[in-house]
């Protein structure tokens, strides 16, 4: 897991686009907010003068070139998660 801490909306949002972030989700609102209910949006995240953010890595590795003999898929959900304490 990394942590990372965000003094400042602007630097949260600068991350949020070099990263390539966005909404996603299907229901999600097809129009921008008006700039008051951003700058509320934002106050509530920066509440506590600060926001954190936990990510959690996953990654995998494979070697090929060679015959294929079949697909290989793996269930994210049986990769067993880590506790907080031994991260």
């Amino acid at each position: 897991r990394l942590n990372l801490r965000y003094a400042t909306p602007e630097r949260f949002f600068a991350d949020l686009k070099s990263a390539g972030g966005g909404n996603a989700r299907a229901a999600r609102r097809r129009c921008l907010l008006g700039r008051q209910a951003f700058n509320d949006a934002v106050s509530r995240l920066f509440a506590g003068g600060s926001l954190t953010v936990t990510l959690e890595i996953v990654y995998g590795h494979a070697f090929g070139g060679g015959q294929r003999r079949g697909q290989f898929a793996v269930d994210a959900n049986r990769i067993p998660l880590r506790s907080a304490k031994n991260s």
